[in-house]
């Protein structure tokens, strides 16, 4: 056994000389007290000299303590470095309620052999400590956990390689009950028949910091499956990794997801990055990109959680079916300052993301060039009662309904706010958003759409339930009716709204429908500013200037009545639609609505009780 007083670090009070450590001289060099002897200060030196652990070593051609890492294992006082030269050990390792360092020269192996795990940890006598540093774990094989096994312990790994083993669960790394922590360690071309390729790590607590995991095959985590454990993933490359559910990692519960790299991975079912069950977890400041599954979620999959998915940036994910970036299901997260570009769902709907059954905040998200095969070229909400706000949505595509957001039979009042939707493009209806089917009610405010296009409601598009819209403002959408907007069978009320050289008319209405349009502003849309084949609106307090051909479409003109004007409104400027300096707009809207200063409120898209903003 050797044992060294100094590993040549720098350890408080271990010097060059020849003194005893913390000596009170002679030999020149030791360390000495400077109080005078018997002094209180200098018998209690806060600078005692901590000892290195004892270190034994291991090698097969008799230069070390030990001729096999088993002997030097079980010779090792606790506490204890146990190193093993350049070798491979093909013999299993079982360290069983001992507290041990494992170190390894560069090209150290345990090899399992194909039939046995290349290391195991448990706590069987004791409580286990093992911590492993700079070995290859490789051919193992085992029902868990193939490269190393830990139950009950805690085990570390750092700068440990573990590479092609196998297991029915868990084929590189298991873990039941443990504390498991690796850092700077690769799991790479493992493989489980069953969950978790890279490794299954089951309860406890799961740290992974400035590791790689990268091309495990599995079923549920492809790279890992955490599950029922605490803890924090961080700093991370996940990549190359194939499974069911989650190709790159799979995790739940109160588990914290941050700040990682998945790229390139797959997922045969949902999940192509990730899957998270969230609960009460958070996945933040991750880039997620080139992922792909065969249905939904080729970035990722959530469900059933309360989590937070915050800061991430989603690009280039693809999805089969739907949702390309993230699919939310059955959940309740919110969806905070994440950047969604270039996904795409092929062969259904939301290019960018899909949630379904329950309420989502999705908030100050940035959503650009996502494609759908179906509806939502960003986002399709499908049955639940998400909340929507802050967010900006340009240049999306949808091969049906909502270039940008499809809102496909929902059975819940569903709210839309403060957002930007620019060059937008629906091959059917709704070039912006698409609502369809038995909708209770859709409250939306503080819009902006420009440029969006579809053959029905360039910008919005909706049928059946009713709407309330609160300044918004429309210029240049285009569509063969309605260019800014289009209603079947809606019951819709319209407030401060400015729509603005719209390509076919401004609003086309069909159907029944009990609807409103008031101190509102149409200016330069050719093809009227209003189309109806159905019911008419009720139109008080509005203002139409210079749209081409007829303004009223299939209703009497109501200029003069009710309050309406056709006058040049006097706007700040081109694309500045603030009224200027003698509006006929300002304090010309209805008496109930004033505005925030408490005047007769003003006619447009900033007028009435929320137009600042």
């Amino acid at each position: 056994m050797r044992v060294f007083g100094c590993l040549g670090v720098l350890l408080v009070g271990c010097v060059g000389g020849t003194g005893a450590p913390g000596g009170g001289g002679g030999g020149g060099g030791g360390a000495s007290d400077t109080g005078a002897e018997g002094d209180t200060a200098a018998d209690t030196d806060t600078d005692a000299v901590v000892e290195p652990p004892p270190v034994v070593t291991a090698c097969s051609d008799g230069t070390a303590d030990y001729l096999t890492l088993d002997e030097a294992i079980a010779a090792a006082p606790d506490g204890a470095v146990v190193e093993l030269c350049a070798e491979v050990v093909n013999t299993p390792v079982v360290i069983d309620g001992r507290t041990l360092t494992l170190r390894g020269a560069a090209g150290a192996t345990l090899d399992g052999g194909g039939t046995e795990r290349a290391l195991v940890v448990r706590s069987t006598t004791a409580p286990a400590d093992v911590t492993v540093e700079g070995l290859t774990l490789t051919n193992g094989f085992g029902e868990a956990g193939g490269g190393v096994w830990c139950e009950d312990a805690t085990l570390t790994l750092t700068d440990v390689v573990v590479t092609g083993n196998e297991a029915q669960q868990g084929g590189g790394v298991g873990s039941l009950g443990c504390v498991v922590t690796l850092t700077r360690t690769e799991v790479s071309s493992n493989r489980a028949w069953g969950e978790g390729g890279g490794g299954r790590l089951e309860g406890g607590t799961v740290t992974v910091t400035d590791s790689r995991v990268l091309s495990n095959v599995g079923a549920d985590g492809g790279g890992l499956k955490i599950m029922g454990a605490a803890g924090v993933t961080s700093g991370t490359l996940f990549e190359g990794n194939v499974g069911d559910v989650g190709g790159g990692v799979w995790f739940d519960g109160a588990y914290t997801f941050t700040r990682n790299v998945l790229r390139g991975n797959a997922a045969r079912f949902t999940g192509g990055g990730f899957a998270g069950y969230l609960h009460s977890g958070g996945i933040s400041y991750n880039e997620v990109y080139e992922n792909t599954c065969e249905t939904d979620g080729g970035g990722g999959f959530t469900e059933h959680g309360t989590g937070r998915v915050f800061g991430n940036n989603f690009h280039d994910n693809v999805a089969t079916d739907d949702a390309g970036a993230l699919r939310m299901l059955y959940g309740g997260a919110l969806i905070e300052r994440n950047t969604f570009r270039s996904n795409v769902a092929s062969g259904g709907d939301g290019g960018a993301m899909k949630v379904s059954h329950n309420r989502s905040d999705i908030r100050d998200n940035v959503f650009e060039d996502n494609v759908a095969g179906g509806r939502g070229g960003a986002i399709e909400i499908d049955d639940d009662n998400s909340f929507s706000t802050g967010n900006v949505f340009r240049r999306n595509q949808a091969g049906s309904d909502g270039g940008a957001v499809s809102m496909a039979l929902p059975f819940w009042d569903i709210e839309l706010h403060d957002s930007v939707f620019e060059d937008n493009v629906a091959g059917h209806c709704g070039g912006g958003i698409a609502f369809l089917g038995k909708l209770f009610g859709f409250t939306a405010s503080h819009l902006e759409m420009s440029g969006n296009q579809a053959r029905r409601g360039g910008a919005i598009c909706a049928s059946a339930g009713s709407m309330t819209l609160d300044n918004a403002l429309f210029r240049d959408n285009a569509a063969d009716e309605g260019g800014a907007l289009a209603f079947t069978d809606v019951s819709f009320s319209l407030y401060n709204l400015v729509v603005d050289g719209s390509s076919g008319g401004g609003i086309a209405v069909d159907g029944a429908g009990v609807s409103l349009v008031s101190d509102s502003i149409f200016t330069g849309n050719d093809g009227g500013a209003v189309v109806t084949h159905g019911a008419a609106p009720a139109w008080r307090y509005s203002l139409v200037w210079e749209n081409s051909g007829d303004a009223f479409v299939g209703m009497g003109d109501p200029t003069g009545e009710n309050g309406n004007l056709a006058v040049d409104p006097k706007f700040v400027g081109v694309g500045d639609f603030h009224l200027g300096t003698g509006s006929p707009g300002v304090d010309a809207g209805d008496p109930a609505r004033v505005d925030g200063d408490g005047s007769r409120g003003d006619l447009g898209g900033y007028g009435g009780p929320d137009g600042s903003w």
